[in-house]
């Protein structure tokens, strides 16, 4: 089932490679200059929006290393940014990686979603004094209906519901996903 553009997913797939994949190095991976273009234009609609940008890297030691964050740092050196990586931090997280991950280390499960963007909602209410909307009278509805998709993926995940929906809660909370 797809969340706003997040799949749900609570396989487990153990890591059972070397806890210490970030090696230390000076070298960097450079990113692409068509992946530069894209982030130019962004970086360049943020701006004229007001907003800030803060770069961040999910944990994924399969196909995370050093030199990419060397060279995403450098790209966030260069434009003033923030940026989190969480290759760098994932123990302060909690991620455990006998089981927080879906399919050994590449992709976060569910739980390991939950420990990440916990984390990162706290960062960054902390970080740029954010309030917590949560009991915002104006944003109940949507928050109910983040409960109805809770428990029914709780439900798929467990079995016990074969993908029934209500197109209702479909329509709050997907972006281009069915349930199926």
């Amino acid at each position: 089932a797809y969340f706003k553009g997040y799949v749900v997913n609570n396989s487990i797939g153990v890591y059972e490679g070397p806890e210490d994949y970030m090696i230390e190095t000076k070298e960097a991976d450079q990113v692409t200059t068509r992946n530069k273009r894209f982030f130019k234009a962004i970086m360049n609609l943020c701006e004229r929006e007001g907003v800030e940008v803060v770069l961040y890297s999910v944990p994924a030691p399969v196909n995370y290393n050093t030199y990419k964050h060397n060279g995403i740092q450098m790209l966030a050196d260069e434009y003033g940014l923030k940026y989190i990586d969480f290759n760098m931090n994932w123990k302060e997280i909690g991620i455990d990686w006998s089981k927080d991950s879906q399919d050994c280390g590449d992709h976060l499960n569910r739980d390991g979603g939950i420990k990440l963007s916990t984390w990162l909602g706290n960062w960054l209410m902390d970080e740029f004094d954010l309030p917590d909307h949560r009991s915002d009278p104006e944003l109940a509805e949507q928050w109910d209906y983040l409960y109805d998709y809770c428990e029914y993926t709780s439900d798929v995940l467990k079995g016990t519901n074969t993908g029934n929906v209500t197109e209702e809660i479909r329509e709050k909370l997907t972006v281009d996903g069915d349930f199926s």
